[in-house]
């Protein structure tokens, strides 16, 4: 990662960032980064994650930030090559990869995640039932092994608590947003 830097402050006109659009967390990440660093690099909005990592591994885009599953075939052709992950802690599909606190570039993290929501004024039995399913199924041993494939972690948590981990995440990127002039699309 610090070559990386190091290389969009040396060249002139800096790198090429992909994005899987524009206010997407791949943005987003490319914009902290650039915002910590002071390095000139270029944002570069794709429709979705498959043309940028087809870019990527063409050599059109310098970088991109993205989920391992996205751009699993190019690593394994060896066309693209991992830096960091942008996770806490290290990815168990990707033991010797470290994250960007690792490589000195703390706070620059996303981890991707996904979530069972309901309509507001779901009664809370009903919300009670559907948390008690969906983390039934996450711990299921063939689940947990698709998961762990696919580059992540399964987890589960209370109603309550992933509630306070969206607010949390909304106010943080909001002021990535906000200081980026991010827009989605």
């Amino acid at each position: 990662m610090a070559d990386l830097v190091a290389l969009a402050k040396s060249k002139p006109g800096g790198l090429s960032f992909a994005s899987q659009g524009s206010g997407s967390g791949g943005h987003l990440l490319g914009e902290m980064l650039k915002a910590r660093t002071g390095a000139n690099m270029v944002h570069i909005p794709y429709r979705g994650a498959g043309p940028a990592a087809l870019d990527l591994a063409t050599g059109r885009v310098d970088f991109f930030f993205v989920s391992y599953s996205s751009v699993l075939s190019f690593l394994q052709a060896g066309k693209v090559r991992v830096l960091a992950v942008t996770s806490p802690k290290r990815l168990p599909a990707l033991p010797g990869t470290p994250t960007m606190r690792e490589v000195g570039f703390a706070g620059i993290e996303l981890d991707a995640w996904f979530g069972l929501v309901a309509p507001a004024g779901t009664p809370d039995p009903v919300i009670d039932k559907l948390n008690a399913a969906f983390v039934q199924a996450v711990r299921d041993p063939d689940i947990i092994r698709q998961i762990v494939e696919q580059g992540a972690e399964p987890a589960g948590n209370t109603p309550a608590e992933f509630a306070a981990f969206i607010a949390s995440e909304t106010e943080r990127f909001g002021k990535i947003v906000r200081a980026a002039g991010a827009k989605g699309e």
